[in-house]
C-alpha cells in the first residue's frame, strides 16, 4: 500500500512538471528545442524553473505569433 502511494506522488508529480514545462512553451518562456532541459531542470528544483520563467520573462512568445495579420491577405 505505500508503494502504491508513493507511485500516485510521483505520478502526481511528474504530471504537474509536465504541465508546467507545457504552459511556458505556449506562453513563450521557452521554445520546444529547451523542452527536455526544462523538464530535468523542473523535476529535480521546481523552484529553479520558477525562478528562470520568472526572470526570462516570455521572450520567445512572438514565435509563435503570426508573421502577418489577417488583414494583410485579403488586400
Amino acid at each position: 500500500m505505500l508503494s502504491d502511494r508513493q507511485l500516485e506522488r510521483a505520478t502526481a508529480a511528474q504530471n504537474r512538471v509536465q504541465d508546467k514545462v507545457n504552459a511556458a512553451v505556449r506562453q513563450g518562456y521557452l521554445t520546444r528545442g529547451m523542452r527536455d532541459w526544462a523538464l530535468a531542470l523542473c523535476a529535480s528544483d521546481e523552484a529553479a524553473f520558477d525562478t528562470f520563467c520568472a526572470k526570462a520573462g516570455p521572450s520567445f512568445a512572438y514565435l509563435s505569433q503570426p508573421a502577418f495579420g489577417a488583414q494583410a491577405f485579403r488586400q
